[in-house]
């Protein structure tokens, strides 16, 4: 009664009229490939969810990775500012190339040499006023 044992009801039947076979076959047929449609339906729908999840947690994980950057950030800019004053100088970043290896390494990362400096400086200061706020 489980749906394996059809044929005690089918064979009988098609026996007297063997041309209910197409029916039955029929029914059979489009009874599995439902069953395996749907199956399948569950299945994509799963994998699609989890997808969505995986790329909302690497979004969170990015904006995390984003944010220990900016503390970093603005930990090496407070410790290039020799007079505490919340900008960065010229005098200030050449120093600071020369003293701290952080900041050297980055620039290195970024391409940008110490004879540079002053040009990158010039782009930041966007007022015109000779330093950068941070």
């Amino acid at each position: 009664v489980a749906g394996d044992s059809w044929g005690q009801i089918a064979i009988p039947v098609i026996e007297k009229q063997p041309s209910l076979a197409l029916i039955f076959f029929g029914v059979l047929l489009t009874i599995s490939l439902g069953l395996t449609n749907l199956i399948l339906a569950v299945i994509v729908e799963r994998a699609a969810q989890a997808r969505e999840e995986d790329i909302q947690e690497r979004v969170k994980q990015k904006e995390q990775e984003q944010e220990t950057q900016k503390q970093k950030l603005f930990k090496l800019c407070q410790q290039i500012d020799m007079d505490g004053g919340g900008t960065l100088t010229l005098k200030e970043l050449l120093a600071a190339y020369e003293e701290i290896p952080d900041f050297k390494d980055i620039l290195n990362l970024m391409d940008i040499e110490k004879e540079e400096l002053k040009a990158v400086l010039k782009v930041l200061d966007t007022d015109g006023s000779g330093d950068v706020s941070y």
